[in-house]
């Protein structure tokens, strides 16, 4: 991560944790279909961006991102 600004992460299972969230896309599964870019400034994390189905996020989930 040494140098880079940005952090693309695209396992279902580490979206979930990173963002302690829980769906259900997957039969069996407590993942949802997403993508997610975090961004960083010094090394610290500043913020980030999640690439999910817009219809699957209820108005909690919303508030809650």
């Amino acid at each position: 991560m040494e140098g880079s600004n940005h952090l693309i992460v695209s396992e279902l299972d580490e979206i979930a944790w990173v963002l302690n969230m829980r769906g259900n896309d997957i039969p069996y599964n407590p993942y949802f279909y997403s993508y997610l870019i975090l961004n960083f400034e010094e090394d610290k994390y500043t913020d980030g961006v999640l690439f999910i189905n817009n219809q699957k996020v209820t108005e909690e989930v919303g508030s809650y991102l």
